[in-house]
């Protein structure tokens, strides 16, 4: 790893498939059933100390993980999911994939835009790529994946519509830099994570407990993506104690539940009223807004 990766200049990588230790494994002091669950914590193990002996900046992520892992990988990925709008294994189950992953400790949690797996008519339609970027625009990590039939599937740059809805939203991403980096430090200092469900955030509130499709980037950014093919209208519950700011009309709004205009390109996006952030991030939005 040290001398084919790093040192041929690699700046990252996906570090796959710790998970697949088979269960009838020999090992020398164990058996792959005893050592299972351990053995992707040492596989975490064994990226840390090569980027640790190289004294590079160098970023991994991985999807595998058990007690442990996250002293020794700096991010994960939510794994394979469907290229569809399955509430099964589709779009929609990243968001209680990234909220529990960071409940269990992990920091930085992302996934693939546009999914992974497509299997026979199943195939990213234009919609919900776009949809699938628009979450990843107000994530930690924001990163493509071409499926595992890249020429069945549109990509970023497969037509005009979806390259320059993309450009938006990447240039969105980009914009929330100083916030991010502000972020990500309080959550390396307090050993709590980036992607947050609402109940940490607002535990007094019981309807935040019971949200699944929702969760708050940081402390200020309140994220709840549409999950339903076309729909250009969406529900979003707003924490009771805080006023909030629509990030694409900058109207404001008390906590409750609300309706939202939420065409593609505006996902429902608020920011917390009280944020020093708020003016700059408000001023992304238009930034990007008059891009064409």
């Amino acid at each position: 790893m040290l001398n084919n990766m790093i040192s041929i200049g690699m700046d990252g990588w996906m570090a796959d498939f710790g998970e697949y230790l088979p269960m009838d494994a020999v090992l020398k002091y164990s058996s792959g059933k005893e050592y299972h669950n351990k053995y992707p914590v040492e596989w975490a193990r064994l990226n840390f100390e090569a980027v640790k002996a190289s004294s590079k900046k160098v970023v991994y992520f991985m999807r595998a993980g058990f007690l442990g892992s996250t002293r020794f990988c700096p991010a994960f990925w939510t794994g394979d999911q469907n290229v569809d709008w399955s509430f099964s294994d589709g779009l929609p189950t990243v968001i209680p994939a990234m909220t529990s992953s960071s409940l269990c400790g992990v920091r930085h949690i992302h996934f693939d835009i546009g999914g992974y797996t497509s299997l026979f008519w199943m195939k990213r339609t234009p919609e919900l790529f776009m949809r699938w970027t628009e979450i990843a625009a107000f994530s930690p990590v924001m990163r493509t994946h071409q499926t595992n039939r890249p020429v069945s599937n549109i990509q970023f740059d497969s037509n005009h519509d979806i390259l320059r809805h993309f450009s938006k939203m990447a240039n969105m991403h980009v914009l929330l830099i100083d916030y991010l980096k502000v972020e990500f430090k309080k959550a390396i200092d307090e050993n709590l994570p980036v992607v947050k469900h609402l109940a940490l955030n607002y535990p007094e509130d019981p309807e935040s407990w019971q949200i699944k499709y929702q969760y708050l980037l940081g402390n200020d950014i309140l994220v709840a993506p549409v999950l339903k093919k076309k729909t250009r209208k969406w529900k979003v519950f707003l924490p009771r104690r805080e006023k909030w700011v629509h990030l694409w009309t900058e109207k404001m709004f008390s906590g409750g539940w609300i309706e939202i205009d939420a065409p593609l390109g505006e996902p429902p996006v608020f920011v917390r009223l009280g944020s020093e952030f708020l003016e700059k991030i408000l001023a992304a939005s238009r930034d990007v807004q008059e891009l064409r």
